[in-house]
């Protein structure tokens, strides 16, 4: 399936959700509050923007914008 029987099938893109604003607003929560998961970061944009994301949008939007979650070392013992 190529390009050509995209368009002959009149193909459009789907829209985002969010804009570029809102995306910002989004990095900007994660960078400084530091979530401990994504459930927190998705929890963010329903409550902020009343937009539901499931858990792997956000893992890849946050990746594009150079941010991802690193789980600490477990400590022996």
């Amino acid at each position: 399936m190529g390009i050509e029987q995209l368009n002959t099938f009149n193909y459009k893109q789907k829209k985002q959700y969010l804009n570029f604003h809102q995306i910002n607003q989004v990095v900007i929560y994660t960078s400084w509050s530091n979530p401990d998961s994504i459930a927190k970061v998705v929890e963010y944009i329903k409550n902020k923007f009343n937009i539901a994301y499931c858990n792997e949008s956000v893992r890849i939007l946050l990746l594009k914008h150079g941010l991802r979650f690193v789980r600490p070392k477990t400590v022996p013992g």
